[in-house]
């Protein structure tokens, strides 16, 4: 940031209050939509800028107080979208400012964190850059930097898809020292982003948009924790090129001090620090720097402390993250088009050109895989899921940046967030409480989300991770904080148990039982767990016995299986339903191993897997009351399990087979097992919505009950039978070329007339080859019949030369068709039927005799009105 973008910021004055989310807008109509186009380049008056810093210090020379006179900022980003090349820069630094000046040449490499990036070409990877500084920076102390910069602008000048940023940045930096008297324990960092966002407007309206976020952080007073950053304070800035739509919003982070949260904007804090200094601290507030209909500029710090000797002599100022940012939009807004998908394999050509795939090849890497089912940021989502955003129920299915595994830098990926967190992958922060999503500990187990599905703490056991959605994995009765942190397991050193294996030694006690029990038992030493023989300790059906010895495994050789997991094989069925129901192998999820699981099995072919059977899931009608998987009529009542599930009857009571095999409950003429047998709703009399009934569809007018129209020519299938007579199976009725449907909306014939204005012209031939009105005889209405025209029978004395039906003078000489042949008896083809100069209908104005040539405007009486002798 420079020195005079700080100088705007010097108006933060003590006590000024602050707006979580101050909005800046006036009100205007939006611009008219541009016609439909194909893909469009970014235009140069689409322009914008994102800064921040961890923090920026700017100290006089007072040889009091040891300090020599500084003004750098420390961890630096910044992203511009420019009007001229280079079209997108980013850029991330640790240190910036007279710091860097001031070193060396040769010094620099120890201590600077660099990544620079500018395009087009666009790139497919952010440049980083990273290092532990082995050099002190004088007043100022870094530890560990990292530093990321992506730049992205297509080198045809196109927009981006709309998940994909131009610019983005990002800085961390560890335990920061500010002139020995403010520290920053721990991480702090920046980051800023510059794009395209999708306004939902039409021909692909987009939004220009800058934003720029800091982090939580500690500060430290002379090594004491005085106050802490509890939320991110973020900056963000938009132009639609509309007024209404140019707006600034700045969110405040939330400040606590001695464990209090405080109201910095309206009471700002004196901190007494070492050697007679004091530190008034306070609340930046929103700045507006420019505004109008289409940029806007603004500017914040959301901290400012201000360093004096005694509160008399000024010695320093500093400004945790200080952010600015502006975006400028054309008036009306931004148009990109619609981006082709060339080679059809789900992914439009810009998003192939972000992740580097070749828009002319659905397999670029000929892999076998296309490219939409490729990852190409490796989160655990396929390029196709990410833009479609098809996986992201959760959160209205809103797309995720197929480019960056952490589309909105939580921490967690999107993979991660969609099917294992469920939190939002767009949205750092779902909740909005101020902690990040990656920080949450949703089941509350003692470990975060982050800690879960990294597993991180888990390092006893291989760092595997753990379900961030359930408090105890493997259903051990200790949590997954308490397991991989030994905390409940004090009589044997806290050693940290598996909080995915419910038994650690495989003793035959769950580590639950172990710790819990009195005397406590170690559950990472088998010899010590006891045993009860006869009881279930995982309710899997099997007791504790016959599971160590296999005695009821018959089938696969009495193998044992383990009697701590109730599903030794992890295939969805329960031991004991293995072995007594399905008759596949406990120890095998995949007994046949032809690719299919135990659990989604059909043995009995019944149209229910065994895992549907076992469990009854499907059986609502019935209190979801399992049935036998090994037997495709549970009931031997005659109607299979599958059919009767369908059709609402009790697959486990043979009595409703027959009893119930002419019921037809929704009384549309099909019983309900015939509904079930071909796939209607035996509780809705019209399936398929078409206003016929499904027994009528199927024992009447032989169309298909599940789609409303069965030829596909436009018309639902009732409406065929009801209203316009037309076959419900034919798609053309009147085989005139033309479907039925077209003809009822769109052409006004009737769909039961091959000619429907009976001028001798078919429907099909008027609306396909002549482009006439088919409703219409006369469509130019010039007097003559269309067939006339298009066949030339009325200009018999011109070779029957055919006229245009669709319009009343074909060769514009100003006599209609119908003028010509029947009246003038000149030629409708030939504007100058004698060809004597003049057009026809201009000798006919004047007098003169259109049928001969030496008869003209000026001589109507011919060659001897001129005086012109033989």
């Amino acid at each position: 940031m420079t020195s005079s973008h700080r100088a705007r910021l010097r108006p933060l004055t003590f006590g000024v209050a602050l707006s979580t989310a101050a909005l800046y807008s006036l009100t205007t109509l939006p611009a008219a939509s541009a016609a439909p186009t194909g893909p469009l380049p970014v235009p140069t008056t689409a322009t914008s800028s994102a800064s921040g810093e961890v923090a920026h210090v700017t100290a006089l020379k007072v040889p009091l107080a040891g300090i020599s006179a500084l003004d750098a900022g420390v961890a630096q980003v910044t992203g511009t979208v420019n009007a001229s090349a280079p079209r997108a820069v980013a850029d991330a630094r640790n240190i910036d400012g007279s710091l860097l000046t001031a070193l060396p040449l040769g010094g620099l490499d120890a201590v600077l964190a660099d990544a620079h990036q500018e395009a087009p070409p666009t790139h497919l990877d952010p440049t980083t850059d990273g290092l532990i500084p082995a050099d002190t920076l004088g007043p100022l102390g870094i530890g560990v930097s990292n530093a990321s910069a992506h730049a992205r602008f297509l080198a045809s000048g196109t927009c981006l898809p709309a998940t994909v940023p131009l610019t983005t940045s990002t800085v961390s930096t560890a335990d920061v020292d500010l002139l020995g008297i403010v520290q920053l324990p721990g991480v702090a960092s920046t980051s800023q982003s510059t794009r395209l966002v999708d306004n939902g407007r039409a021909q692909g309206g987009r939004t220009v948009r800058s934003r720029v976020v800091g982090s939580t952080v500690d500060l430290s007073i002379g090594g004491q924790e005085v106050v802490k950053v509890l939320t991110a304070p973020e900056l963000v800035v938009e132009s639609d090129g509309t007024a209404a739509g140019t707006k600034a919003a700045y969110t405040a982070p939330l400040i606590s001090i001695g464990g209090q949260v405080v109201d910095l904007a309206s009471n700002s804090q004196r901190l007494p620090a070492e050697a007679g200094m004091l530190i008034e601290l306070s609340a930046g507030e929103l700045t507006v720097t420019e505004q109008s209909p289409t940029k806007i500029a603004a500017e914040v710090a959301a901290l400012h402390l201000k360093v004096t000797l005694g509160g008399l002599i000024d010695v320093a100022e500093i400004d945790l993250f200080p952010m600015a940012a502006t975006a400028t939009a054309p008036s009306g807004g931004v148009t990109c088009g619609t981006s082709p998908d060339t080679d059809g394999d789900g992914l439009t050509d810009d998003v192939e050109a972000v992740i580097g795939t070749d828009p002319t090849k659905p397999d670029t890497d000929g892999d076998g895989v296309r490219d939409g089912q490729e990852d190409a940021d490796e989160d655990g989502i396929t390029n196709l899921e990410e833009v479609t955003g098809s996986e992201n129920d959760a959160y209205g299915n809103e797309p995720t940046d197929p480019t960056d595994a952490d589309s909105d830098d939580d921490g967690l990926t999107d993979g991660q967030e969609i099917d294992q967190t469920g939190t939002n992958p767009n949205k750092a922060d779902t909740d909005g409480d101020g902690t990040s999503d990656f920080d949450e500990d949703a089941d509350s187990d003692g470990l975060t989300n982050g800690q879960e599905v990294t597993g991180s703490e888990n390092d006893a056991h291989g760092n595997e991770p753990t379900d961030p959605t359930d408090a105890d994995s493997d259903d051990d009765g200790l949590t997954d904080g308490q397991e991989t942190s030994g905390s409940t397991n004090g009589a044997y050193g806290n050693e940290p148990t598996d909080p995915n294996d419910a038994d650690t030694d495989d003793g035959g006690s769950t580590d639950g039982e172990e710790t819990g029990a009195t005397p406590a038992t170690d559950p990472n030493d088998a010899s010590d767990d006891t045993v009860d023989p006869a009881g279930d300790a995982d309710g899997d059906g099997i007791t504790n016995g016959e599971e160590i010895s296999g005695s009821e495994n018959d089938a696969y050789g009495n193998e044992p299986t383990d009697p701590t997991d109730a599903d030794s094989d992890d295939d969805g069925l329960t031991d004991g339903q293995e072995i007594d129901q399905t008759g596949t192998n406990p120890n095998k999820a995949d007994t046949d191993g032809d690719g299919t699981s135990d659990f989604d099995e059909d043995a009995d072919s019944d149209g229910l897997t065994n895992g549907q059977e076992v469990t009854g899931s499907e059986n609502d009608a019935h209190g979801n009351e399992p049935t036998d998987p090994a037997d495709a009529d549970s009931d031997d009542g005659g109607v299979d399990d599958g059919t009767e599930v369908e059709a609402g009857t009790d697959p486990n009571d043979a009595g409703d087979d027959r009893g119930d095999s002419t019921l037809d409950t929704d009384k549309d003429g099909l019983t309900d097992v015939e509904e079930a047998l071909i796939g209607t709703d035996p509780r809705n009399p019209d399936t398929d919505g078409d206003k016929l009934l499904d027994g009528a569809e199927v024992n009447t007018h032989d169309t298909d009950p599940l789609d409303p129209d069965t030829d596909d020519d436009g018309l639902d299938d009732g409406d065929e039978v009801r209203v316009h007579y037309t076959d419900p199976l034919d798609p053309d009725t009147d085989n005139d070329g033309l479907k039925d449907g077209r003809e009822v909306h769109e052409t006004k014939a009737d769909p039961l007339k091959k000619d429907t204005d009976g001028d001798g012209l078919s429907d099909g031939r008027e609306v396909k080859k002549f482009k006439t009105k088919p409703h219409k005889k006369d469509t130019d209405k010039d007097g003559l019949n269309d067939r006339v025209e298009v066949k030339g029978s009325a200009n018999k004395r011109y070779d029957k030369c055919p006229t245009n039906p669709r319009k009343k003078d074909t060769d514009k000489d100003g006599l209609t068709d119908k003028q010509e042949i029947k009246k003038y008896k000149t030629n409708p083809c030939d504007k100058d039927t004698d060809n004597g100069g003049a057009n026809d209908g201009k000798e006919v104005a004047a007098g003169s005799d259109p049928l001969d040539p030496s008869s003209t405007p000026n001589y109507p009486r011919g060659t001897a009105a001129r005086g012109v002798t033989g």
